[in-house]
């Protein structure tokens, strides 16, 4: 885990198990470092998330939430349950 120009003892490559989902801690702790490696973090976050999302959408995996289904005519096929 060393970066070029960067000390690395400021470096660490380990995330605890119960912080590997936490992006609001993510998104607070970037905020912490130099606006330019700061655009360039979450740039790479919205990449890398965009690129989760299109797979999960191909693999038909993705949960898109609530959906608001809109109709001019509603029609039962057999009686409701």
């Amino acid at each position: 885990c060393k970066g070029d120009g960067i000390d690395p003892r400021w470096l660490s490559c380990h995330i605890d198990d119960k912080d590997i989902h936490d992006i609001g801690r993510f998104l607070n702790r970037i905020l912490g470092i130099a606006p330019e490696t700061q655009n360039r973090l979450f740039e790479l976050f919205v990449n890398i998330l965009d690129l989760l999302v299109q797979k999960a959408r191909i693999e038909g995996n993705l949960d898109t939430g609530i959906i608001d289904l809109k109709a001019n005519v509603i029609k039962l096929k057999g009686t409701p349950k």
